[in-house]
């Protein structure tokens, strides 16, 4: 199944546990991720900081 959602431009692993959709974050504060509807914080994890800061400069422009 990650294989198949990393194809999509808009869903990011950020934690060894974590892939997340674009559209469901809220709030990006630092290196933690609030999503639409979850009352729980999750991390961006060290290994994929660099990987992830990149998508989202492309997505941005």
């Amino acid at each position: 199944m990650v294989t198949v959602l990393v194809n999509y431009s808009y869903t990011f692993r950020v934690y060894k546990s974590f892939l997340i959709a674009s559209e469901k974050i809220s709030v990006i504060d630092g290196y933690r991720f609030f999503l639409k509807n979850v009352p729980l914080e999750i991390p961006l994890g060290d290994v994929y900081k660099s990987t992830f800061l990149e998508l989202m400069k492309k997505k941005m422009m």
